[in-house]
C-alpha cells in the first residue's frame, strides 16, 4: 500500500524471474528489463507502465503510479501485472510498440492505495506537551511515547515514526487520528539509555532544540507532522509567571487578609526550564524520587524597610514541583509599608542528601499603596514636649493624627472620606482617667484627606473644693486637694491620649504619651493640718504646736527640690486683714528659711504668737515671702474664753449702732456681759479672779449718756450668769449725729453655790462705750428747695429776631427749675442711702386749672398771617435751652432737679404740677401752682367778621 500521489516503491516476489546476475546488456531500446502496470477491474492504462529492476529470480521493484491515472474509481486497490519484455528508454513514446507487445503476468497481487494523512499534533502520550528530555525519557524515567494525532490513519504492519530523519521506531495504531510510537526501543531497563545520556540518534547531532516527526504506515513513504517535537535538557533554572486576580489592579493595597493578620499576594506559577528557557515536567531528582523545591526570599536592602521586620512565607509552606511547575502564595507577617519590593525565588533538588541548586533562580518585584483606613497613628507636632510640667493648664501643642491602612501606611490623598476622631484621656489599661489633670480644649476633630489636627488641647488641673472658713461660733474645715495629678511619688506620670474613631463599624485607637512632671510651685499647705485651740485669757496666745508646710505644683505634686533661700512667713489671711475678716496678727514677724532646698519649713511649737480677738474661730496664713503666686496655707485656730472677767462688752438686739430721730426713738434690747482681756464673752464662767476661782461673781453696772435723754432701765446685775440684758430703752428727741452711752462698773459681789456672799469689790472692769449715731427717720415725702417763678405772661416781648415769632405767638413759656429733696416726718432731711431697688425717678404731672383746657385741643391764632396749630404737650424742654431733664432720677443724696422745662400754648389760668416717686408709693407727692397771666400788648389783630367764625377770639 502506499499514498494515492504513487512513486511508492513495492517489491514484488516469485519465482523464475529472468535475471543476469552479471548485468548483461538489455535489448536496443530498453531502459529496463522488466516493467510494472497497475490497472483496476482488468482494465489497464498504458499511463499505469513503469519500469522495474529485477533484483534476484525472486524479486523485482518499481514505482507505483499516481492513482488518478489508474483508475476513475474510488476503490483505491489497483490489480499488479510485471512483464519480462523490457521497458523502453522512451517509456513515455514506446516508438517500438513494446507495450502492445509485452507479455503480461499476474500472479493477484494488488496494491491499496490510500490518502495522505494529515499529521497535525504531536505530543508525549498523556501530556498536552510536545517536549521530551534529550535522554528520550518521561520524567519517571520511563521511554517517552509520542502521541501523533491528525489521520485518517490505517493499521497494518508498516505503521513507522521516525524522529530527526535517521531515527526509526515501530509505532502502534491507536485509532483513525492517532497513532503512538516510542522515541527509542526501550532497553532491558525500559529505558533509552544511561541516566541523563542522550538519545543515539541526537549523539551525532549538534544540540537541537526541535526536531521533525514523520509517519509512515507502509514502512517506505513517510509523511512530516506539522509540528516538531521539542529537545529539551535537564532543569536548568526557573521561569516565573505572575498575574493579579483583578486585570485592573496594578499595585497591592495594603490590607490585612481577611480575620488574619497577614497579607498574601495573588498566585505565583514556577516552571523548571533547561538551558534554553524551554518548560520542562521532568523534575525527577538525583535521589530518585520526582519535585524540586522552590524557596522565596525577601531582598530586604532593595525592599523599604518595616518596622517591625516582616517575615515571608509561602501557601502552601512547603512548596515543590509537580511535573515541573509549582503554584504558590507569598504569604506576609503583616501588611507592608508602601513602596517597590523584591522577592528572589530559587529552585533546588532537594532529593538526594543535600540540597543541590539550579543555575538560575528569579526575582518577582511588585508595590505597595495605602490600603482601608483600619486605623490612626498621633504624631505630636515640633512644638510638642514629650514632658509637660503640671501646672494651672498646660497647652500640649499640636497633635496631627493619621488615618492609616493595616501597615501603617498614612492614606493622606488616598482617603477620600472624612472621619470623626475623638481624643480622651485614658489610664494604662485605656479606661478613661478619674484622676489627675483633665484633659480640655478641642477634643471632636472631623478629618480631611486622611489627617486631623489637634490644636488646642490641654491638660488643666482643678483648683481644692471645700474651704477652711471660719466664723463666730462654727468653722468650715474641709479644704480637700485633688489627688496628685503625677500620681504618688510620680507612679502615674505618663499621659496616655487616646484618639479614636469607627472604621467599617469597629472601632480604631492610637495613643499619644505624654510624661508629666513637676510643675511651677503653686501652693503651700499645711501636713496634717488640724484646727489649733488657744484661751484668751490674755491679750496674746501661743500655738503650742509645731507646724510643718511642704510646696506644691498646681497638679497637687509634693516638690522636694527648690532653690535654697526660699522663705515663708506668718501673717493675717487674707493678706488685706480687712476687719469683716476673722484673722488674727502675730505680736512679731515670724520668718522660716528653707535652707537645704528640700521645699520643707517646720515653724517650732510656741514660735507664733497672735494678739486674741473674742472668742471664736480664726484663721492665719503662711505666705512664700516674695511671691505673690504662689497660694499661701491656711492655718484655722479656735480661741475659747478664759475666766477672769476684764471688761465690759455690749450686743444691740436690733443690729446697727444707727438710729432714725424720733419724739422717742427705741434702742432696742442692751445685752451687757462680761468679756475677759480679749473681749470673749464669760458667761456663767466669769470669776472675780483667781483667787476667787470657786465662786460666781455677781457684777452691778449702770449706763448714762451725756448727749442723750435715756428712758427706761439703766442698770443691771450679772448675777452670777456673766451678762445682763436692759430692756425698752428709748432715746427722747434726740439730735442728728454721734451720741455716746457709757456703762461702769458698781460693784462686785461673789457669793458661793447656795448664794452665800464670800466677799466683794469695787473694783471695777474695763469701762464701755456704746456709740449711737442718730441720723435723719424713714423718708416720708419731699419738699421744693428752690424758689422758682410761680406767676408768668405767655408774652414776653422780642428778644431777638429769631426767637420773635416764637414769643409773640406764646408758642413757649420758660419755667424755672424745681429743686426736691428727702426729708423724714420731723423734717430732717434724709442723705443716707436708701434700701436697693427699682431706680427712683421723679414723675411731673400737670393739671390745668382751665376748663377744657386739653393737649390735643385746636388752638386758632392770627398774627400777620393765620396760623392754626394744635397743642401736643403742655411741659417740654425748653428748645431754646437745649438741655432739660423732665425725668431726674434720685441722687446718692436723695436730690432731684427738674431743669429746662417750658409750658407749651399757655393757657392763662392757674396750673398745677404734681411731683411724685412711682417706685416709691410711700413718699408723700408735692405740689406747686403757677399762674399765667395776660401779657402786654404786642400787636394789632382784626377781629372776624362774625363772632362765631372763630372758636375763640383773638
Amino acid at each position: 500500500r502506499g499514498p494515492s500521489s504513487g512513486g511508492t516503491t513495492v517489491t514484488i516476489t516469485g519465482v523464475g524471474f529472468p535475471f543476469d546476475a552479471s548485468g548483461g546488456s538489455l535489448g536496443d531500446g530498453l531502459s529496463h528489463g522488466a516493467a510494472c502496470r497497475f490497472g483496476e477491474r482488468g482494465a489497464f492504462n498504458k499511463a499505469t507502465w513503469t519500469p522495474a529492476t529485477v533484483l534476484s529470480s525472486t524479486s523485482l521493484t518499481c514505482r507505483t503510479p499516481a492513482w488518478e491515472v489508474v483508475s476513475d474509481y474510488a476503490s483505491l486497490v489497483a490489480e499488479v501485472q510485471i512483464s519480462f519484455s523490457g521497458f523502453p528508454i522512451d517509456g513515455a513514446i514506446d516508438l517500438g510498440g513494446i507495450y502492445d507487445s509485452s507479455t503480461w503476468d499476474t500472479g493477484l497481487v494488488y496494491f491499496m492505495y490510500y490518502d495522505a494523512p494529515a499529521v497535525r499534533t504531536v505530543s508525549i502520550e498523556g501530556t498536552t506537551m510536545s517536549s521530551i528530555m534529550f535522554t528520550g525519557e518521561t520524567a519517571d524515567e520511563n521511554v517517552a511515547v509520542v502521541a501523533v494525532r491528525g489521520g485518517p490513519f490505517l493499521a497494518g504492519t508498516g505503521l513507522t515514526c521516525r524522529f530527526a530523519a535517521s531515527s526509526e521506531t515501530a509505532a502502534t495504531f491507536v485509532s483513525a487520528t492517532k497513532i503512538t510510537c516510542p522515541v527509542c526501543d526501550a532497553d532491558s531497563n525500559g529505558s533509552c539509555g544511561d541516566y541523563h545520556a542522550p538519545l543515539s540518534w541526537l549523539a551525532t547531532l549538534p544540540t537541537p532544540t526541535a526536531v521533525s516527526v514523520e509517519l509512515s504506515m507502509n514502512g517506505v513513504d513517510f509523511h512530516t507532522a506539522g509540528e516538531r517535537l521539542h529537545i529539551h535538557g535537564v532543569p536548568d533554572r526557573i521561569s516565573l509567571t505572575h498575574a493579579r486576580t483583578s486585570a485592573g489592579d496594578a499595585a497591592y493595597e495594603a490590607n490585612a487578609d481577611s480575620g488574619a493578620s497577614t497579607m498574601t499576594l495573588d498566585a505565583i506559577t514556577v516552571d523548571l526550564v533547561d538551558v534554553h528557557g524551554v518548560a520542562i515536567e521532568d523534575d525527577y531528582g538525583v535521589g530518585g524520587t520526582r519535585g524540586f523545591t522552590i524557596t522565596t526570599t525577601l531582598d530586604v536592602a532593595l525592599s523599604p524597610v518595616n518596622s517591625p521586620a516582616v517575615t515571608l512565607s509561602t501557601s502552601p509552606a512547603v512548596v515543590t514541583t509537580t511535573n515541573g511547575r509549582a503554584t504558590f502564595q507569598l504569604v506576609f507577617s503583616a501588611p507592608l509599608v508602601v513602596g517597590d519590593y523584591l522577592v528572589h525565588v530559587v529552585g533546588e533538588d532537594c532529593t538526594g542528601s543535600s540540597c543541590v541548586s539550579l543555575s538560575a533562580g528569579a526575582s518577582f518585584s511588585f508595590s505597595v499603596v495605602p490600603g482601608v483606613p483600619v486605623g490612626l497613628v498621633s504624631v505630636p507636632d515640633s512644638s510638642n514636649s514629650a514632658q509637660v510640667p503640671a501646672d494651672l493648664s498646660v497647652p500640649l501643642g499640636g497633635v496631627v493624627v493619621y488615618v492609616v491602612d493595616a501597615a501603617g501606611n498614612r492614606l493622606n490623598l488616598f482617603d477620600e472620606d472624612a472621619h470623626s476622631i475623638s481624643v480622651t484621656s485614658v489610664d494604662s489599661s485605656n479606661v478613661a482617667r478619674g484622676t489627675g489633670s483633665q484633659l480640655g480644649g478641642t477634643t471632636t476633630v472631623t478629618s480631611s484627606q486622611g489627617v486631623a489636627w489637634f490644636t488646642d488641647l490641654v491638660l488643666t488641673n482643678p483648683g481644692p473644693t471645700g474651704a477652711r472658713e471660719p466664723s463666730e461660733t462654727s468653722v468650715v474645715n474641709d479644704l480637700t486637694y485633688a489627688a496628685p495629678s503625677r500620681g504618688v511619688s510620680g507612679a502615674d506620670d505618663v499621659y496616655r491620649l487616646l484618639f479614636s474613631a469607627t472604621f467599617g463599624g469597629s472601632s480604631v485607637e492610637t495613643i499619644a504619651v505624654f510624661t508629666a512632671v513637676i510643675g511651677r510651685a503653686r501652693y503651700l499647705e499645711i501636713d496634717n493640718h488640724t484646727v489649733a485651740t488657744m484661751v484668751t485669757s490674755s491679750t496674746t496666745s501661743t500655738i503650742a504646736s509645731s507646724i510643718a508646710l511642704k510646696l506644691y505644683d498646681a497638679g497637687n505634686n509634693i516638690i522636694t527640690s527648690q532653690d535654697a533661700g526660699m522663705q515663708v512667713e506668718v501673717g493675717p489671711y487674707p493678706a488685706s486683714n480687712s476687719p469683716t475678716e476673722r484673722t488674727l496678727t502675730p505680736t512679731s514677724t515670724v520668718i522660716e528659711t528653707d535652707t537645704a532646698g528640700t521645699a520643707t519649713w517646720t515653724f517650732a511649737a510656741n514660735s507664733i504668737t497672735l494678739h486674741n480677738e473674742p472668742a471664736g474661730y480664726y484663721r492665719i496664713g503662711f505666705f512664700v515671702v516674695g511671691s505673690a503666686y504662689i497660694q499661701p496655707a491656711i492655718q484655722l485656730i479656735q480661741l475659747t474664753p478664759g475666766t477672769i472677767g476684764h471688761q465690759w462688752r455690749y450686743v444691740l438686739a436690733d443690729g446697727e449702732d444707727i438710729r432714725f430721730a424720733d419724739a422717742s426713738t427705741p434702742l432696742g434690747d442692751l445685752k451687757i456681759y462680761v468679756g475677759d482681756v480679749s473681749g470673749s464673752a464669760l458667761g456663767d464662767a466669769d470669776r472675780f479672779d483667781s483667787a476667787t476661782s470657786a465662786y460666781k461673781v455677781w457684777r452691778t453696772f449702770s449706763c448714762s449718756s451725756a448727749t442723750l435723754t435715756l428712758v427706761g432701765t439703766l442698770t443691771g446685775d450679772t448675777q452670777g450668769a456673766g451678762e445682763a440684758t436692759l430692756s425698752g430703752i428709748t432715746l427722747t428727741s434726740p439730735t442728728l449725729g454721734a451720741h455716746t452711752i457709757s456703762c461702769v462698773s458698781t460693784g462686785n459681789t461673789w457669793k458661793d453655790e447656795q448664794l452665800n456672799v464670800i466677799g466683794t469689790s469695787t473694783t471695777a472692769l474695763q469701762a464701755l462705750d456704746i456709740n449711737i449715731e442718730v441720723t435723719a427717720g424713714a423718708p416720708v415725702g419731699f419738699a421744693i428747695t428752690s424758689s422758682p417763678r410761680l406767676a408768668y405772661t405767655p408774652s414776653l416781648g422780642v428778644v431777638t429776631m429769631s426767637t420773635f415769632r416764637d414769643y409773640s405767638a406764646d408758642l413757649y413759656v420758660p419755667l424755672d427749675d424745681f429743686t426736691m429733696k428727702l426729708y423724714d416726718s420731723y423734717s430732717n432731711e434724709v442723705t443716707y442711702a436708701l434700701s436697693s431697688g427699682a431706680t427712683r425717678v421723679v414723675q411731673l404731672s400737670y393739671a390745668s386749672g382751665v376748663a377744657s383746657d386739653t393737649s390735643n385741643k385746636v388752638s386758632d391764632y392770627l398774627t400777620f398771617n393765620s396760623t392754626v396749630s394744635t397743642r401736643d404737650a403742655f411741659i417740654v424742654v425748653d428748645p431754646y435751652v437745649g438741655t432739660g431733664n423732665l425725668t431726674p432720677a434720685l441722687s446718692a443724696e436723695n436730690r432731684a432737679t427738674l431743669s429746662g422745662m417750658a409750658l407749651k400754648r399757655a393757657t392763662v389760668g392757674s396750673h398745677t404740677f404734681t411731683f411724685s416717686v412711682p417706685a416709691d408709693p410711700a413718699l408723700a407727692a408735692v405740689t406747686s401752682t403757677i399762674t399765667v397771666t395776660l401779657g402786654r400788648a404786642h400787636h394789632l389783630a382784626v377781629r372776624a367778621p362774625c363772632d362765631d367764625y372763630y372758636t375763640q377770639g383773638v
